[in-house]
């Protein structure tokens, strides 16, 4: 019996639906992951008074996100001049709970 172990991809969209599980229980009206995300968001988020746009990361040892994919974060972050505009990374380290990092 062969035995499949989860692709990176699998992974990755748990992580991405456990962040939306998590944003709702905070009080998220609408949160949805962008499905077949080539962009630089992988979940949108609103609540009635602000709206967040997240990069979800996860490792089994380690998240790590490049320093390109950083930079372009935070230049859009930086563009984006609402206050109730915010913009997270979510990295989640194996089991445990995410580290979320606000750039704005």
């Amino acid at each position: 019996m062969v035995v499949k172990f989860p692709s990176n991809y699998v992974r990755g969209r748990a992580k991405e639906y456990q962040t939306i599980y998590t944003l709702k229980k905070q009080g998220a009206l609408w949160a949805q992951r962008s499905y077949g995300s080539h962009g630089i968001f992988d979940v949108f988020a609103l609540f009635p008074d602000k709206s967040v746009y997240i990069q979800v990361k996860s490792g089994k040892k380690k998240a790590v996100i490049s320093e390109e994919e950083l930079k372009t974060l935070k230049d859009f972050a930086h563009k984006i001049k609402a206050s109730n505009i915010h913009i997270e990374i979510w990295l989640y380290h194996g089991r445990r709970k995410a580290k979320v990092k606000r750039l704005k």
